[in-house]
């Protein structure tokens, strides 16, 4: 038997996996989760990366003592756009700064006034926005120029992790695709550019491809780990939504793919990078996916103004509202009560989600939502509704028809979303893989070591080891409307 740790890491916590190989079907056990925090004080929001690496050690310990040799091998994943700098010596200048406490709006015009925005977009084809790594890297440069002088190394979140397990420091090819300091068709940093913000372009690692072995755990960490053998450490695909498109059965005809979470990224898989104009004022990005061909998505925030709601709630009522409650109350709600645009500032803050929503619809001249029926159905509705202008604005983006939506990751348990979803597309949707992420992370992993042959290949083990739901079109009335409405609010 053999056995793979995926170790996968999100902005709240990380998730242990342990998936056993067969030639059938992907046997997988959860294997534990973790709790991770940024941490504020008066210079910035930082991730904790020596506890997050903590984490990590106990959770390979613990796999190594109950599967000991039979483990082969373990894989990281995580979010993008932040980053960590080495010093001459490969230490850590500080802690990695997280893009959640930034705000980068004046920087980013900066940038722009520097190099064109469609500049920036022939070259790189990823979408510019005041989160990227590369509007990081500026900030820091005109906050903390010093700090920029020094580092002489950089490395992605879980390139650091990878770094510290193997003494090696590399940058996973899907992670590269995302900062937008990487030129995909040559699969190379974008040195110029790099050159032209005036940062050396010799502090980036060598990328290397999704599906390699990295190395086997340093020796200096074996002992505490309890490593009696060559225990390797794989790049599955570092950036977590490229694994978990790597997750995603192929039904067969045009598709389009939803990672769906607290972000939402909906995307078709295409043969090369698309930068026109279009594209770049649609808010579309190109990243690289696991195997040679390129991801065509937006990014936007997906249960997080819900989660906000959550939280509200908990305050409220002393206790959690499930998602199960809360998917259930939409439901409930009074259909199309009032129409949102998702996409809105004030709905991508941190605060009283219910408020702000009050506020918003009293502004645009709309009932005002009372119950937590009719709130919760309105952030649902907006939610499918912002799938369909996706969808729609796809399209001749890539001059095809798109038949079906898949849903992945752990927001594809919602029931109604995707109800509402299937209603405001006219297309059918498939619910699961529900755990993406670490299903491609173990896939990839499989494919490293040999026992895979290719993602193909693992798609179907995928399909043969999981259930997924469909839902069709029921009940199509007042969705075009509400489209129209929600398309007037964007403007």
């Amino acid at each position: 038997m053999k056995f793979y740790l995926a170790i996968d890491l999100k902005d709240n916590g990380g998730i242990f996996t342990i998936g056993e190989y067969s030639d059938i079907k992907l046997k997988t056990i959860s294997f534990g989760s973790f709790i991770n925090t940024p941490y504020s004080n008066d210079s910035g929001t930082y991730w904790d990366v020596n506890h997050i690496f903590s984490e990590i050690k106990k959770g390979i310990a613990r796999a190594v003592r109950i599967f000991g040799e039979d483990l082969v091998s373990i894989g990281i994943t995580a979010w993008g756009n932040d980053f960590g700098l080495l010093d001459q010596d490969g230490e850590l200048l500080q802690d990695p700064l997280s893009h959640y406490g930034q705000d980068n709006r004046d920087i980013h015009k900066e940038l722009h006034q520097l190099i064109p925005e469609k500049t920036l977009f022939e070259i790189t084809a990823c979408n510019s926005t005041h989160l990227t790594t590369l509007c990081q890297l500026l900030a820091l440069k005109t906050k903390n120029p010093d700090l920029i002088k020094k580092a002489k190394g950089f490395l992605c979140i879980p390139d650091i992790f990878n770094y510290w397990l193997t003494g090696i420091q590399t940058c996973d090819k899907t992670m590269a695709s995302t900062t937008q300091l990487y030129h995909p068709n040559d699969n190379t940093w974008a040195t110029q550019l790099i050159e032209a913000i005036n940062i050396d372009p010799d502090i980036f690692p060598p990328i290397k491809p999704p599906g390699s072995i990295l190395g086997t755990i340093q020796e200096s960490l074996q002992d505490e780990l309890g490593i009696l053998h060559n225990l390797q450490v794989v790049i599955p695909g570092c950036h977590d939504s490229a694994c978990a498109t790597a997750a995603i059965p192929n039904p067969g005809g045009n598709f389009a793919y939803l990672c769906s979470g607290t972000w939402h990224i909906l995307g078709i898989n295409i043969k090369k990078a698309i930068t026109t104009e279009q594209a770049m004022r649609g808010g579309f990005t190109n990243e690289s996916g696991v195997d040679p061909s390129i991801n065509l998505l937006r990014v936007t925030r997906g249960h997080w103004a819900l989660e906000q709601c959550q939280h509200t709630w908990k305050k409220e009522d002393g206790e959690k509202t499930s998602w199960d409650d809360i998917s259930e109350m939409a439901l409930n709600g009074t259909p199309f009560f009032s129409v949102i645009d998702i996409t809105a500032p004030c709905f991508q803050q941190i605060g009283n989600m219910p408020e702000i929503l009050k506020t918003y619809c009293k502004k645009t001249e709309q009932p005002i939502p009372e119950t937590r029926e009719d709130i919760a159905r309105i952030f649902m509705e907006g939610m499918a509704l912002h799938r369909r202008k996706t969808v729609t604005d796809l399209e001749p983006l890539a001059d095809q028809k798109i038949y079906s939506l898949l849903v992945a990751g752990s927001g594809a348990r919602n029931h109604t979303v995707n109800i509402f979803t299937a209603n405001a597309l006219r297309r059918k949707v498939v619910a699961g893989p529900f755990e993406a992420e670490s299903t491609g992370n173990l896939i990839m992993q499989m494919i490293a070591m040999g026992d895979v042959s290719t993602v193909s290949e693992g798609k179907k083990l995928i399909k043969n080891s999981t259930i997924s739901v469909e839902y069709n079109p029921t009940n199509e009335h007042g969705w075009d409307e509400a489209y129209e409405k929600m398309l007037a609010l964007a403007i």
